[in-house]
This record gives C-alpha cells, structure tokens and sequence, in this order.
C-alpha cells in the first residue's frame, strides 16, 4: 500500500522527463557522431543519424524547403540546448518542408535529428566557413523562456524610492499612503 504513491507519482512525474525527439528517430541515432566529429570529419559521418541541438542564427527558405544556421551547443538529457553562450562551431540543416522565419527566427532553441550529409562550404563575416550539413529528419522547436527580472522585495507597503521621485528625502513613506499635499505644495501666485 505505501509503494502505491510512489509509483504514482513516478508514473506521473515521468512523462515530464522524456526526450522531445520520438523514440522511433532516436533510435536511429549514432551515439558516436559527436558534433566534433562531424565538423572535423564530415566524410566518415556521411548518411548517418546525427542528434545536435542549437540556436537558430538565420533560416532561408527556399523553393524546395528551409535551410537554418544554427550554432551547436550542449544538449541535455531531454535534448534541450544548454549553455548558450558555448559552442564548438555552427551547422547547416535542411527541411525539405516550409520553415517560417518569423517562427524559427535567430535566437530561438531547435533540437534536430538528421542525415548527416557531409560540409557545404559558405561565409562566416569575411571568412570561410565548413558547415557540417543535416537533412532534417525531426525537429523541435523550443518554446520562448519568459524573460527574468528581478526586482527587490522590500515589504507589500514600502518603497525606498517613493519619497524621492517627489522631492521629499527625509522619511520613507508607505507606498499605499502618499505625503501629505500640504506640506510641500508650490502656490502659482503672481
């Protein structure tokens, strides 16, 4: 009767955990092709399933499908990208279906599984670039990250700030009961 909670809530817990690329794709995954070996011998890997992670740094479509840069970071066990200022380098892949720039826009987080086919030759800046090349077999796009900020907490009522933006420093005043009119107020007489 007690493991009976347990295994609910592992059962529960448990979907939560799963890899955003099916099962069926992911087995097809050559562990051994690491995105270092890929850019650093594209030839050995060629037709082979490939696992890589990023972030999207442009996406053109074309008549026959979408191409995004992506630069390569880590993934983790569920396949999103990490450490985002981390890369060993960029990737090319393709879809043979429409990707929406305004979607897959530069910035946003992709996982992909594909064919490695090999380095298309291009321009990074003013140089010369090697990308390794993947036909996109699946790929997940990551939902935006809300963007954190933090503000100081300093009690439901209280505001350090508040006396200043109207001209009084002595005293800090509750935000919910604002400073007295009379004390301060400027008369326009002529």
């Amino acid at each position: 009767m007690k493991a009976l909670p347990i295994l609910t809530t592992l059962l529960l817990l448990f979907p939560g955990c799963a890899h955003v690329i099916s099962e069926e794709v992911l087995e097809d995954v050559d562990p051994a092709v690491t995105f270092s070996r890929l850019r650093n011998d594209p030839p050995a890997c060629e037709g082979r399933m490939v696992l890589l992670g990023g972030v999207v740094v442009s996406t053109t479509n074309q008549e026959d499908g979408s191409l995004l840069e992506v630069y390569q970071t880590a993934l983790n066990s569920r396949g999103r990208p990490i450490e985002r200022d981390r890369s060993l380098g960029r990737f090319q892949a393709f879809s043979p279906e429409f990707l929406d720039s305004a979607i897959y826009c530069q910035g946003r987080s992709v996982t992909i599984a594909g064919i490695a086919r090999g380095s298309r030759a291009g321009q990074l800046g003013q140089s010369s670039y090697d990308y390794p090349y993947v036909e996109i077999r699946e790929i997940y796009l990551w939902p935006l990250e809300p963007i954190r900020v933090y503000v100081p907490h300093y009690g439901p009522f209280w505001d350090p700030w508040w006396p200043s933006r109207y001209g009084h420093h002595s005293h800090w005043y509750p935000r919910y009961a604002p400073y007295p009119a009379s004390r301060s107020q400027p008369t326009n007489q002529h």
